[in-house]
């Protein structure tokens, strides 16, 4: 006679499956990332996240910090905090998405520094030291003397070019209106007065920053954005951005690029990785190095390099109303933020040393 099926049987050894298989799952998914092979991981289509924990941070500063924006009356709209190449920290607010496009305002000068240097790393774009004159040799300027004829491309970078253009916060942005407003505004920029020796001290001047991307333009005969779709945005995965331009078509160099937080932050994973990306030099080591150290005294942080403002231990893209795309290359760690009023600015900057920082101990 048949024993009857002993179904009590069949359902431990199910069981007994199934939990070796949740358990091998745990051994590939759970696996901290500080132990895993990071080789082979770039976030070229997307980032990886791991817990706090995991990255051997106190997840406790992190959290204060997100409950402290929800509480606070000031506008942030999102905050990313990489480590080791993971993402720990990823919350928006005030109705902002993941994978929104955000204003970032002036952090575009820094990326416009970037395909500035791609430029001349690839030969396009001479030596720093060349004069602005003889890039556009054709165009005679109004108001010429010895100062706007030594003008250098590397003095452009410094934000030292001497030009009278009144067109920062210093000045209420006045200028900017001409610079919006000209026919064409590299001669808008060229026929400006002269208020200081070139390279002799820093002054922050968006008409500068605008110079750099028209000479990214005429050196490379395509727009700033159509050099960065092959050279940066490419290969690092950044396919979806808006770049407004200006009335000749040259893309703004100085504000008007519209990115996700994943993908600014990219921006600063190329330079914590010294312009290597997945294999591929994207932009020199040397460029990375030079455009991130203190080259003149600032007067927001310490310094400035190209486009990059540096402080002690960090460097930073910065933008209009809190944009911040912060770099610790010692701590392999990178912030972003992005925002939405002037009065968040001074809020936001505070928020990595406060909160962030204290979670590495």
């Amino acid at each position: 006679m048949k024993r009857p099926f002993d179904w009590k049987i069949l359902t431990i050894i199910m069981a007994a499956f199934i939990i070796l298989i949740v358990m091998n799952t745990w051994a590939e998914t759970d696996t901290p990332p500080e132990a895993a092979d990071l080789s082979g991981y770039w976030p070229t289509d997307g980032w990886k996240y791991a817990t706090p924990e995991q990255m051997v941070l106190d997840p406790k500063p992190l959290q204060d910090m997100v409950d402290t924006i929800e509480s606070s009356s000031f506008s942030v709209d999102s905050v990313m905090v990489i480590k080791d190449g993971y993402v720990v920290l990823d919350e928006y607010f005030g109705g902002y998405e993941k994978g929104e496009q955000h204003i970032i305002y002036s952090c575009t000068k820094s990326v416009v520094s970037t395909i500035f240097g791609i430029a001349h790393d690839n030969g396009l774009i001479p030596d720093l030291d060349t004069m602005l004159r003889v890039i556009y040799p054709d165009i005679i300027p109004e108001n010429p003397g010895d100062w706007k004829n030594s003008i250098t491309l590397r003095d452009l970078l410094m934000m030292s070019g001497g030009f009278d253009a009144r067109d920062s916060w210093l000045y209420q942005w006045e200028g900017l209106d001409g610079l919006h407003e000209a026919d064409d505004a590299v001669e808008y920029m060229l026929d400006l007065p002269m208020n200081f020796e070139p390279g002799s001290r820093f002054e922050y001047t968006n008409g500068v920053s605008h110079l750099l991307s028209c000479i990214i333009t005429e050196q490379t005969g395509v727009s700033a954005a159509e050099y960065a779709e092959e050279h940066l945005f490419g290969p690092l995965g950044i396919n979806d951005y808006t770049w407004e331009a200006d009335s000749q078509g040259r893309n703004w160099g100085y504000t008007r690029i519209y990115f996700n937080p994943h993908d600014m932050a990219k921006i600063g994973f190329l330079f914590l990785n010294y312009g290597e990306w997945d294999g591929e030099q994207v932009i020199s080591e040397e460029w990375v190095r030079e455009a991130t150290t203190h080259r003149i005294d600032a007067n927001i942080l310490d310094g400035y390099g190209y486009q990059w403002w540096v402080g002690d231990g960090y460097y930073l893209a910065l933008g209009y109303q809190g944009q911040f795309i912060f770099v610790y290359p010692e701590h392999d760690l990178i912030i972003v933020f992005t925002s939405s009023s002037p009065e968040t600015f001074d809020y936001a900057i505070n928020l990595p040393n406060k909160y962030v920082l204290p979670a590495l101990d």
